[in-house]
């Protein structure tokens, strides 16, 4: 533990899930730290917005309950998680398909064996895929080589007509680009979560996420609704004209816009989507899952249903597909491919969500970043999951390999 009175001052610039692990591993070192937030509330890109009655999601997310950092960092009960089915429902060519694990739901068994786009070959391939990932660790995941998701199910002989009809649309879903150039590393590392846990939004939203890490923070002080314009040796330079003097630095957002000048600070490039919540009539469904479209003409990719009632439900949609549709087109195109969805009550837009910054791109993705791409300056730190791996257990863990260098560093090793 830190001396009361040699104990440095550190601030944290962002309170998304990296500042706020990093903040908790400051605190168990005993620092208190700061950080400082534009925002008027924590959560980075977790944010749910409250319309009417409904908590709405500022973009489809899913917390995954098998990351190792989940484990270690977050109170999965007092979440009050709502789990999806392992599996999900598709509709391709005008019909509903639904395809789940029949290990873990099998009364869902004949209608997975029925998937008319899956060969024989290609079910064997799946049983072969899972169990080749329960066995694999994830530091092997993380040390074989690299190719493209799409590359990778092609070799391991899935046919094209299930990767179009299945994979393409359930990853596109989670990687947000539509072509599975995402590294092969991340789909076998997503894959296993998915295989080893379940898939959970929190029943108040994504957002009680980071509101339950920043409840369980003691030590650390907030400047909410504060913007960082640049910093100077030791100082930190607020948009307001305020200077802030610091001893140690973490940036846990885009370092980009704050060290402009730093060769290595390159801007970040991020995948981007629309998600629309709308009114309906009865889900077309009632199990859990999600639910993807798999046509070619499609601009919803996935879907699912939250706030069923008996008369009428809340659609969520995601659209990943790069267009150049203006606003109004879009909404009234969407209201279309719902209303062949979801036939009856005609949808009522409810909320829509442009997210430009939705993940981070990587070339090269690791499990946590590395030392020398942590520590840029002699002060100055770097966390997010742009470091590692585009995830909430490549944010957390980027949050902690912060905090564990930084106190090596006022450690003296």
């Amino acid at each position: 533990m830190v001396n009361e009175r040699s104990k440095p001052t550190i601030h944290i610039i962002g309170a998304g899930i990296s500042g706020l692990i990093c903040a908790w591993e400051l605190e168990q070192k005993g620092f208190s730290p700061i950080i400082i937030e534009k925002n008027p509330d924590v959560g980075g890109r977790l944010q749910t917005v409250s319309v009417g009655d409904y908590a709405l999601d500022r973009g489809f997310q899913v917390l995954l309950t098998a990351y190792p950092a989940v484990k270690r960092y977050l109170d999965l009960d007092a979440l009050k998680l709502k789990n999806f089915l392992a599996g999900a429902a598709i509709r391709k060519n005008k019909v509903l398909f639904q395809l789940a694990d029949p290990l873990r739901h099998p009364a869902l068994w004949k209608k997975t064996l029925d998937f008319p786009f899956a060969t024989s070959r290609d079910k064997l391939l799946i049983i072969k895929l899972v169990l080749t990932l329960r066995l694999k660790t994830v530091r092997s995941i993380f040390g074989s080589r690299e190719v493209k998701t799409l590359d990778y199910l092609s070799s391991y002989g899935f046919s094209q007509q299930f990767i179009q009809s299945f994979f393409l649309p359930f990853f596109s879903g989670i990687f947000l680009e539509n072509k599975l150039e995402t590294s092969s590393r991340m789909f076998e590392f997503v894959l296993k979560m998915f295989i080893e846990g379940n898939a959970t939004v929190p029943s108040g939203g994504i957002q009680q996420i980071p509101l339950q890490l920043k409840s369980r923070l003691k030590n650390t002080s907030f400047l909410f609704n504060t913007t960082v314009s640049t910093i100077a040796e030791r100082v930190i330079k607020l948009i307001d004209q305020r200077q802030l003097a610091t001893d140690y630095l973490v940036i846990a957002t885009d370092p980009a816009k704050i060290l402009p000048d730093y060769p290595t600070s390159q801007p970040i490039e991020w995948q981007h989507c629309q998600n629309l919540y709308f009114k309906v009539g009865r889900p077309i469904f009632t199990e859990p899952l999600l639910g993807l479209i798999a046509d070619e003409d499609s601009l919803i990719n996935n879907f699912h249903f939250i706030n069923s009632g008996e008369a009428s439900s809340i659609i969520s949609v995601t659209i990943v597909k790069t267009h150049r549709l203006e606003y109004p087109e879009l909404v009234r195109k969407v209201k279309e491919e719902i209303s062949e969805l979801c036939p009856g009550r005609p949808p009522e837009l409810i909320e829509s969500f442009n997210i430009d910054h939705a993940l981070p791109i990587h070339s090269a993705v690791e499990y946590a970043p590395v030392a020398t791409k942590i520590r840029i300056a002699n002060w100055v730190f770097l966390a997010g999951d742009h470091m590692a791996n585009p995830s909430l257990n490549g944010a957390m863990e980027s949050g902690k390999a912060a905090a564990d260098l930084l106190y090596k560093v006022i450690k003296g090793n």
